[in-house]
């Protein structure tokens, strides 16, 4: 017999249950699964900040020694973060595109195109004409320059003395002017030009009134005077010799026309069948007055009829009898 035959029952279940508890009480072993590459990170990935704590759960599973079946620790799975870094040569260019595109648009935009300007202090003229002058009409409003239309419009129309221009937006463009007076009708060559009291020549544009009518029978002397506005056209006349010629036309007789004449200066035929003759110096213009007026009633006391009076130096005035 066997020794295992001569154990009782009851022997043989408690050397069973010794050997269960025995494999139950066996030593596990836990492996872990190899950790997974990092993901590779591309060229615009922001940088991630470190956990101060551990994300991954670790499931582990406890089996006999015997069965060898490892522990497996799952990784949590992390999205890509993508970061774009721009340098900035880069973020330069996207900022000029960006202006150059609103620059083109109000370029092209109906609403930034100049209005025909709105002129104000004309009298003779008309706001057309200025318009004209000015060519702004339908550019863009945001170029022009204020300062640079009032001097282009100066040079072009000299009858102006002083302009002002400003931009309103969206598209307003205002012009305030001012126009010289005219003094002198001068009469050359058959033309008839417009002078003022500066000496400075303009074409006739409109009506005028009071105008006082000169014939010219050769150009009158070169002036020196220099302008104290820089935009203001040199004088056709010197400022003296208008002034002179004012004088005078208050003086002459009612149907006499002053004169100009390159040997003896300013004079008028007077309807008493004489010439008087004043010169080009207005500085002495009231004592030529008194210088010929004296003359004059001398020689009506004389009972002489002169045919030239020339009272241009008054201290040396000489007159002409008829034949």
């Amino acid at each position: 017999m066997s020794e295992k035959q001569k154990l009782t029952r009851a022997e043989l279940v408690r050397q069973r249950r010794a050997e269960r508890l025995k494999k139950q009480s066996a030593p596990t072993v836990t492996v872990r699964a190899p950790k997974p590459n990092a993901p590779r990170k591309k060229k615009f990935a922001l940088p991630r900040k470190k956990n101060s704590e551990k994300t991954s759960r670790t499931y582990e599973s406890a089996l006999p020694a015997t069965a060898k079946a490892p522990i497996l620790r799952v990784p949590a799975l992390h999205l890509p973060k993508i970061e774009i870094r721009l340098s900035g040569r880069w973020l330069s260019f996207f900022v000029a595109a960006f202006l150059a595109a609103g620059l083109y648009g109000m370029a092209t935009s109906s609403l930034f195109a100049a209005a025909p300007p709105q002129v104000t202090g004309n009298e003779r003229i008309p706001e057309s004409q200025i318009q004209l002058a000015m060519g702004i009409t339908g550019q863009p409003v945001f170029l022009l320059q204020p300062e640079a239309l009032a001097r282009d419009l100066r040079l072009t129309l000299p009858e102006l003395s002083s302009v002002s221009v400003r931009i309103a937006f969206p598209n307003r463009v205002l012009v305030h002017v001012t126009e010289r007076q005219p003094l002198l009708a001068w009469q050359e060559n058959g033309k008839i030009t417009w002078i003022d009291a500066e000496g400075v020549a303009f074409l006739p544009d409109g009506q005028a009134e009071n105008l006082i009518p000169v014939t010219a029978f050769a150009p009158p002397p070169a002036t020196h005077t220099i302008p104290s506005d820089p935009l203001s056209p040199p004088p056709y006349l010197s400022p003296d010799l208008v002034a002179m010629l004012q004088t005078l036309a208050a003086e002459a007789p009612a149907n006499a026309t002053l004169f100009y004449d390159s040997m003896y200066g300013v004079g008028w035929h007077d309807p008493r069948g004489w010439t008087v003759y004043f010169g080009t110096d207005g500085q002495n213009v009231e004592m030529q007055l008194r210088v010929y007026n004296a003359i004059v009633d001398y020689l009506a006391k004389k009972g002489l009829h002169p045919v030239m009076i020339n009272v241009a130096y008054p201290d040396n005035p000489y007159y002409r009898l008829e034949q």
